[in-house]
């Protein structure tokens, strides 16, 4: 490490302990140079000979360290953009000269097809559009410190560049923004065949051309009774940049509050397994930072130990119960106070666009619900109008609701997905979070019923009675594919197979037929014996579950 850091001592001392032992322990204090070195005596100090550069740009200190000497000084050589020329025995500095050739001296060579230059652009996007240069910075401490230079580009890649170089912030920027301008100039490369007479010109000199445009010499070959020389694109340095190094953002010094948890059995949203059951845990801390934490389920005799999402739920508890309400429209009627878990948390409204791209879209107890505006009533209280009801085929909980019940939002990444075998069906899952203060957490209860095994049952089921006494069925099937699907075009099944099975009870029994499309006929000949008023029920046979059922009420 090379630096102007001043230390008490430059010996290296042995000294034998006191213990029992008689442990020989060796220490070493370091003496810094009293002036800050120049990028010149830092590369020939590490060269040991090999390396001849007066560059004389200083900086506080240099860690040259790497399996060899080209890697330890490759990073102050780039981004300072020390000029070396290797002329067979020394890399030394080159002899910086501006060749100015005339018109006269471009495309030679013994053949005539040459042309006067060749111009060439690497593309944008590889170049870098954001350049980030980690450094030591003397202010904090000798702290490793992060310094960002941009491109004004959409298109790029991003760079990190590791310089272990102790200097202020000043001169980092200026150092990230010279190489960020410098690769972005570079991009321009442009050969040229120029007369015998140029062998003299070597890499690092500069040719400048007829626009004014400064070029640089990086490669000078002799071919064909001509020198060809590839040049890159010069850029003027910054010299300083005005920056700050920044100040240390502390976490705050919160006291660990008890997890709070909701429990789900959603229906298939596309963002789990759907051939067996699964409960979805949602998580969120409502004072201190959020922190993943572990979870105990236990269902069926075994316990499970997963970990909750990787980002935090929103959560809240309904302060009043939400009555029944239509599922075929807006609810403008029916709305809900929830009352939220942190007071870091919030609800916005949506527009009817956003809604139908699925925004909003929240679990209340069993009901799937979207809202379109959230409106502020307290603090972390919300009144819920302007409702969807009976989302992703949740209509059979509409009238479901209690004050007390959970409300989540449902956003990626903050649902945490619990697996179960299908024997689990029927059973009660306990989730209880092993927080930092969940010592006393009490255990979440969740039936196990794999909503998401289920297709979604069929609706606008209609019955009529024909004059030969036949009763007609119809009913339109939905899918798990389509919840968002588009209106006029026909809608995936979703299982391997169209099945359904009718069932009508009426008071002197019960009858069962099976079809495989959306309508079915009972003739009046299975309707003998039967009379007055029966109900009719629907429903949809998957591949590893039935739909729940739809219904309607006909006369015999």
């Amino acid at each position: 490490m090379r630096s102007a850091t001043r230390r008490r001592s430059c010996a290296i001392r042995s000294r034998t302990s006191r213990t029992s032992t008689s442990t020989r322990l060796l220490t070493f204090e370091l003496l810094g140079d009293a002036v800050d070195p120049t990028l010149g005596e830092i590369l020939n100090e590490v060269g040991e000979g090999c390396i001849a550069s007066s560059a004389s740009e200083t900086i506080a200190g240099y860690a040259a360290y790497g399996s060899n000497r080209r890697v330890a000084v490759m990073p102050l050589v780039e981004q300072f953009a020390v000029p070396i020329f290797d002329d067979g025995t020394l890399l030394r500095d080159p002899f910086v000269t501006t060749y100015v050739p005339g018109v006269d001296e471009l495309g030679c060579g013994v053949e005539d097809n040459h042309s006067r230059s060749e111009r060439s652009q690497a593309a944008a996007g590889s170049l870098p559009k954001r350049l980030s240069l980690t450094f030591y910075d003397p202010s904090r401490d000798y702290l490793a410190a992060l310094m960002q230079a941009n491109a004004d580009a959409v298109a790029g890649v991003e760079e990190l560049v590791e310089l272990p170089v102790v200097m202020p912030a000043d001169q980092a920027k200026a150092i990230a923004e010279n190489s960020l301008a410098r690769k972005w100039a570079e991009r321009e490369r442009l050969v040229l065949r120029l007369p015998p007479d140029e062998m003299a010109i070597e890499p690092g000199s500069e040719v400048a051309t007829a626009d004014g445009v400064v070029w640089r010499v990086e490669t000078a070959v002799i071919e064909q009774m001509a020198v060809r020389v590839d040049l890159r694109r010069t850029v003027d340095r910054t010299a300083a940049v005005v920056a700050d190094s920044g100040t240390h953002l502390p976490s705050l010094d919160l006291v660990a509050a008890p997890t709070v948890v909701a429990v789900l059995d959603l229906p298939d949203l596309g963002i789990g397994r759907h051939d067996s059951p699964a409960l979805f845990v949602a998580a969120c801390q409502p004072v201190a930072q959020w922190r993943q934490v572990p979870l105990e389920v236990t269902v069926g005799g075994e316990l499970l130990t997963v970990v909750s999402a990787s980002a935090e739920a929103i959560i809240g508890t309904a302060l009043s119960a939400l009555p029944d309400g239509p599922t075929d429209g807006f609810d403008d009627l029916g709305t809900v106070e929830i009352e939220l878990s942190g007071d870091d948390q919030w609800l916005e409204n949506r527009d009817d666009s956003a809604l139908a791209n699925g925004a909003n879209l929240a679990a209340l107890g069993s009901e799937l619900i979207q809202f379109g505006r959230a409106v502020p009533v307290g603090l972390r209280r919300f009144r819920l109008e302007r409702l969807l009801r009976g989302r992703c085929g949740s209509e059979w909980a509409t009238a479901s609701h209690a004050a007390g019940e959970k409300l989540v939002m449902i956003k990626a990444g903050t649902l945490q997905q619990v697996a179960l075998p299908p024997s689990t069906i029927g059973s009660v899952a306990s989730v209880r979070p092993m927080g930092v203060a969940d010592g006393n957490a009490v255990e979440i209860q969740q039936a196990v019923a794999g909503e998401a095994m289920r297709p979604p049952s069929p609706i606008d089921l209609q019955a009529a009675a024909s004059s030969d006494g036949t009763i007609v069925l119809s009913w339109v099937r939905r899918s798990r594919l389509s919840w968002s699907w588009p209106a006029g075009s026909e809608v995936p099944i979703g299982e391997s197979s169209e099945r359904y099975r009718v069932t009508l009870q009426g008071a002197a029994g019960t009858l069962t037929f099976a079809t495989d499309a959306p309508n079915y006929s009972i003739p009046a000949s299975a309707l003998a014996g039967m009379s007055g008023a029966a109900t009719v029920s629907v429903v949809q046979l998957g591949d590893y579950a039935e739909s729940r059922p739809v219904t309607v009420t006909t006369s015999i």
